[in-house]
């Protein structure tokens, strides 16, 4: 198995596991907050939210050169900050009312929860596009960097041949 497989996977794994969580949670019938078609639309969005984290995320990991994957260090820090936040905010207001059997109005409100997991995707996602071109712009110097060392590499081995000519002339 190679390394890019084992990252998708793992973090799949992960994934997976936050996306079962939060609809074991939503959907155990405790509370009695399943409520019909709004609560069903709320899930939805939430869980094409997850969805898009998922998809941001595995854009992070096919790289397959560790010097990008090193790059892409960022972007994966992005991506579990934001499914971690969208968990907490999509299963506080669950837990809150299935432990305590009381709701906090705000938080009893599930388009409250839908919405901040909408924006917390849509941040995530403009930060992951930020992220990107920080990226695409420390490889344009690494190149150009690259460029220049050749080339004051090959200046010095001209000069120190035309200096062991010299030399030995």
């Amino acid at each position: 198995m190679n390394k890019l497989n084992q990252r998708m996977k793992f973090y799949s794994l992960v994934w997976a596991i936050a996306f079962v969580l939060f609809n074991f949670i939503a959907f155990v019938p405790i509370g009695g907050r399943i409520t019909g078609s709004i609560f069903l639309v709320s899930r939805i969005f939430i869980d094409i939210t997850f969805i898009g984290q998922l998809l941001c995320t595995l854009y992070a990991l096919k790289e397959e050169n560790s010097q990008k994957l090193f790059y892409n260090i960022s972007l994966i820090s992005i991506s579990y900050i934001g499914l971690i936040i969208m968990l907490v905010v999509a299963l506080l207001p669950e837990i809150i009312l299935k432990l305590f059997h009381t709701g906090i109005p705000l938080l009893s409100n599930v388009w409250f929860e839908t919405v901040v997991c909408v924006l917390v995707l849509g941040f995530t996602a403009i930060s992951l596009i930020k992220a990107q071109a920080a990226i695409s712009e420390v490889e344009r110097i690494d190149q150009k960097v690259m460029e220049q060392t050749f080339s004051i590499k090959s200046l010095t081995i001209d000069a120190d041949a035309v200096v062991a000519s010299a030399t030995s002339a």
